[in-house]
């Protein structure tokens, strides 16, 4: 069983990250395990925030489990 189905008896179908946009080797990671890019965060929030600067990444969670 993949990790990734350990979530459904949860109900849980999509799974969210956020990596800092200077952070290739995370987005690398993410990308390669099948994450999609799903958005940018702004500047402007960015700055309120006094952060750097991310973007959200995204994978459904297709995996269902019989009990």
């Amino acid at each position: 069983m993949h990790h990734r189905c350990l979530l459904g008896p949860f109900g849980i179908t999509d799974l969210y990250v956020h990596v800092a946009v200077g952070n290739e080797p995370a987005k690398n990671l993410y990308m390669k395990s099948g994450f999609i890019h799903e958005n940018n965060e702004p500047a402007w929030q960015a700055r309120f925030l006094d952060r750097p600067r991310r973007i959200l990444l995204w994978i459904g969670l297709p995996c269902t489990n019989e009990l």
